[in-house]
């Protein structure tokens, strides 16, 4: 049997191709990936979209009977099966948790994963021999027992970890105190999503430093709720406490502004030069 994956546009290992990829493999399939010349000459296509904006790519695959198309970007609600989904990769990158408990309004993973619920222990994801494992939740705090028990395997192990992004609101001193024993393979990151939070990310900022994590990476989403001054003023408060910032654009949203603020601080122009100054540069013109 010939089987061909096309992977649309995830960036880093799609973990729901990669496990239909190891299903057919055990069973002695042939996979090929992403080569949609292949079309007409293998037995089953699966293709997957992550991004809504890509749906119409997906759909492409319609015309196709052998084709099994999913992903969030092109239907939210479509799961593997269970004897797909329940395959440990151990690729080194995967999810604890799925799911979250919060409700945020710009956020799919209410509606795609439902409420936070256990995944897979951390030694699942590890192949037993990397130095780096990068995790993909949504919410991995939020479980606090859960969190203890896979951060001290990785204090254990010795291994580096890289992940997406925490929620600062949970961050406690037991939390931040077993932060600071962790080897980072990048800085850790956050979010500030909602000015009205700024207090309290303020506090947990200063609990974190105090426990000895003195960096991190902290993501503003732009675009969705806020004015562009509120947008600045968060940006600045960051750069304030001594964290770096990454500007995000709510769902790519076309707009000038907004694509000319995040260029100039995500690809640290601000170190050389103003934002004003940044505007009327020619050579930064255009995004």
């Amino acid at each position: 049997m010939k089987v061909l994956i096309i992977n649309i546009d995830s960036k880093i290992p799609n973990l729901a191709l990669k496990k239909i990829e190891k299903y057919h493999l055990l069973r002695g399939n042939d996979v090929y990936w992403d080569y949609p010349l292949m079309v007409n000459i293998v037995d089953k296509i699966y293709v997957s979209a992550i991004y809504s904006w890509n749906k119409n790519k997906a759909k492409e695959y319609e015309c196709y009977p052998i084709a099994e198309i999913g992903g969030p970007g092109f239907d939210i609600s479509k799961k593997l099966p269970p004897k797909i989904d329940n395959i440990k990769l151990r690729i080194n990158i995967g999810f604890t948790t799925r799911g979250c408990i919060r409700k945020c309004p710009f956020c799919i993973v209410p509606l795609k994963e439902g409420k936070l619920k256990r995944e897979d222990h951390i030694s699942d994801i590890w192949d037993g021999k990397s130095d780096t494992i990068e995790l993909l939740d949504n919410n991995w705090l939020a479980d606090k027992e859960w969190f203890f028990e896979n951060s001290n395997f990785l204090i254990k192990h010795k291994i580096k970890l890289k992940e997406n992004g925490m929620d600062l609101r949970l961050v406690d001193e037991d939390i931040a105190d077993q932060l600071s024993k962790i080897k980072w393979a990048k800085q850790p990151h956050w979010a500030w999503d909602n000015l009205q939070d700024e207090s309290i990310v303020e506090s947990k900022i200063k609990l974190l430093k105090k426990c000895g994590v003195r960096k991190g990476m902290i993501y503003i989403l732009t675009g969705f709720n806020t004015t562009f001054q509120e947008d600045i003023y968060r940006r600045n408060k960051i750069i304030g406490w001594g964290y770096d910032c990454f500007v995000m654009i709510y769902n790519k949203k076309k707009d000038r502004l907004l694509q000319q603020f995040a260029r100039w601080n995500n690809r640290y122009f601000f170190k050389n030069i103003t934002f004003e100054e940044y505007l009327q540069h020619k050579n930064y013109k255009e995004v």
